[in-house]
């Protein structure tokens, strides 16, 4: 269902932003994004919460990757 996949895209992206491939990271974040409006509003607001703690390499490839 559309919370576990938030949950599995946000999983990946805080792996692959610390012990993996950044980039893999902006694209699992991108997707993450991409689907926040199936959620409730209570967990988009979780989930962009823990977007917005991604480190700041990441959050930078974010604003170029969405553009």
């Amino acid at each position: 269902d559309a919370l576990q996949r938030a949950n599995v895209l946000l999983e990946v992206a805080w792996y692959e932003a610390y012990d993996g491939d950044p980039q893999r990271s902006v694209e699992a974040a991108a997707r993450l994004r991409r689907r926040l409006r199936e959620l409730t509003p209570a967990d988009r607001i979780f989930f962009r919460d823990a977007l917005r703690r991604l480190p700041e390499m990441v959050r930078g490839f974010q604003r170029r990757y969405r553009r």
